[in-house]
Protein backbone atom coordinates (compact mmCIF):
# COMPACT_ATOMS: atom_id res chain seq x y z
CA UNK A 1 0.00 0.00 0.00
CA UNK A 2 2.81 2.42 0.79
CA UNK A 3 4.23 1.85 -2.70
CA UNK A 4 0.91 2.92 -4.22
CA UNK A 5 0.84 6.03 -2.06
CA UNK A 6 4.35 6.93 -3.16
CA UNK A 7 3.38 6.38 -6.79
CA UNK A 8 0.30 8.55 -6.31
CA UNK A 9 2.48 11.15 -4.63
CA UNK A 10 4.45 11.61 -7.83
CA UNK A 11 1.41 11.52 -10.10
CA UNK A 12 0.13 14.53 -11.98
CA UNK A 13 -3.60 15.27 -12.28
CA UNK A 14 -3.97 13.21 -15.47
CA UNK A 15 -2.00 10.30 -14.03
CA UNK A 16 -4.18 10.35 -10.92
CA UNK A 17 -7.29 10.17 -13.08
CA UNK A 18 -5.73 7.30 -15.06
CA UNK A 19 -5.24 5.37 -11.81
CA UNK A 20 -8.97 5.73 -11.06
CA UNK A 21 -9.89 4.79 -14.65
CA UNK A 22 -7.73 1.65 -14.52
CA UNK A 23 -9.22 0.64 -11.18
CA UNK A 24 -12.71 1.19 -12.61
CA UNK A 25 -11.97 -1.04 -15.62
CA UNK A 26 -10.66 -3.83 -13.36
CA UNK A 27 -13.77 -3.52 -11.19
CA UNK A 28 -16.07 -3.74 -14.23
CA UNK A 29 -14.22 -6.79 -15.56
CA UNK A 30 -14.90 -8.50 -12.24
CA UNK A 31 -18.59 -7.58 -12.58
CA UNK A 32 -18.73 -9.38 -15.93
CA UNK A 33 -17.37 -12.50 -14.23
CA UNK A 34 -19.91 -12.17 -11.39
CA UNK A 35 -22.73 -12.01 -13.94
CA UNK A 36 -21.47 -15.02 -15.86
CA UNK A 37 -21.35 -17.30 -12.81
CA UNK A 38 -25.14 -17.57 -12.44
CA UNK A 39 -26.91 -20.89 -12.15
CA UNK A 40 -25.92 -22.50 -15.43
CA UNK A 41 -26.99 -19.36 -17.28
CA UNK A 42 -30.65 -20.08 -16.51
CA UNK A 43 -31.08 -17.23 -14.02
CA UNK A 44 -30.65 -14.37 -16.47
CA UNK A 45 -32.69 -11.84 -14.48
CA UNK A 46 -30.62 -12.52 -11.34
CA UNK A 47 -27.45 -12.39 -13.40
CA UNK A 48 -28.32 -8.97 -14.80
CA UNK A 49 -29.22 -7.65 -11.34
CA UNK A 50 -25.94 -8.87 -9.83
CA UNK A 51 -23.99 -7.35 -12.72
CA UNK A 52 -25.92 -4.06 -12.44
CA UNK A 53 -25.36 -3.85 -8.66
CA UNK A 54 -21.69 -4.62 -9.14
CA UNK A 55 -21.30 -1.96 -11.84
CA UNK A 56 -23.11 0.61 -9.70
CA UNK A 57 -20.65 -0.19 -6.89
CA UNK A 58 -17.76 0.34 -9.33
CA UNK A 59 -19.15 3.74 -10.32
CA UNK A 60 -19.38 4.77 -6.66
CA UNK A 61 -15.80 3.67 -6.04
CA UNK A 62 -14.66 5.52 -9.16
CA UNK A 63 -16.31 8.76 -8.00
CA UNK A 64 -14.77 8.36 -4.54
CA UNK A 65 -11.37 7.72 -6.11
CA UNK A 66 -11.58 10.89 -8.20
CA UNK A 67 -12.64 12.90 -5.15
CA UNK A 68 -9.76 11.54 -3.11
CA UNK A 69 -7.01 12.05 -5.69
CA UNK A 70 -8.17 15.61 -6.35
CA UNK A 71 -8.12 16.59 -2.69
CA UNK A 72 -5.10 14.74 -1.29
CA UNK A 73 -2.06 16.85 -0.57
CA UNK A 74 0.73 14.77 -2.03
CA UNK A 75 3.49 17.14 -0.98
CA UNK A 76 3.51 15.41 2.40
CA UNK A 77 4.68 12.16 0.77
CA UNK A 78 8.15 12.64 -0.70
Amino acid sequence: MSTLLLALGCASGNERETICNDTYKICNNRCDKVGNTSLGGADTKGMHMRTFDCQRNCESRYTECLDRVQTWDFKVIE
